[in-house]
């Protein structure tokens, strides 16, 4: 989508320097768009003649920080979560205590109260009130030697290939066994059973493995 964009401004612009004495109106007629969407672009290329940065388009981050919190708000929040008022029975997460400040805070000024339970969840976690999540260390696991360790696992046979008997069985009607190599990631079988009993599952395996 990004190239497409990049594509059309670039086409404009060849136009807007083929065509510099056009006015307004005539771009718009001829790209088809808006007169104000027009004069924008206009004003850009005219600005920036030469920039290409300028086709890939204009960034929206914030330009200034947001204003900071009022104190008398903040001071609101944290004593919601310390106290939670008698109703609750629990300690208030940040729907609730956004819930709090807009209907049962009258005093404070609509306007500055936060909008956004992300900006009550921010504000606690920079308070002290929600502990950040240590990160999960994941260890690798050195894989056995192949052929060494396998791993068994039984699932049903779909409903659509096997379906339930009229008198009989109605779930696990066939059920199949994978056996997976752990070293290897190798399938070594995947067999299918209506009726699978320690003899009949492991006695294949053990004559498997003395092959």
């Amino acid at each position: 989508m990004e190239a497409h964009n990049v594509a059309d401004r670039t086409a404009r612009r060849a136009l807007w320097r083929h065509y510099p004495q056009w006015p307004a109106r005539a771009f718009a007629e001829q790209l088809d768009r808006s007169l104000s969407w027009v004069r924008k672009w206009l004003a850009r290329f005219r600005a920036a003649p030469e920039d290409d940065a300028l086709l890939w388009g204009l960034s929206r981050a914030r330009h200034h920080p947001p204003p900071p919190m009022p104190s008398v708000v903040v001071e609101r929040l944290l004593e919601i979560r310390d106290h939670p008022p008698d109703q609750l029975q629990r300690t208030p997460g940040p729907k609730a205590i956004l819930y709090s400040l807009h209907h049962r805070s009258p005093d404070l000024v609509a306007a500055q109260v936060p909008r956004s339970t992300r900006t009550i969840w921010q504000l606690l976690r920079a308070h002290g009130r929600i502990a950040p999540r240590p990160r999960r260390r994941i260890a690798p696991l050195d894989r056995p030697a192949p052929l060494e360790s396998w791993h068994l696992d039984f699932k049903d046979a779909s409903s659509s290939s096997v379906p339930p008997e009229s008198e009989g069985k109605q779930q696990h009607v066939v059920e199949i066994l994978d056996v997976l190599d752990v070293g290897t990631s190798l399938l070594l079988t995947a067999a299918p059973a209506a009726d699978d009993t320690a003899e009949t599952i492991f006695a294949p395996l053990v004559a498997r493995l003395r092959q």
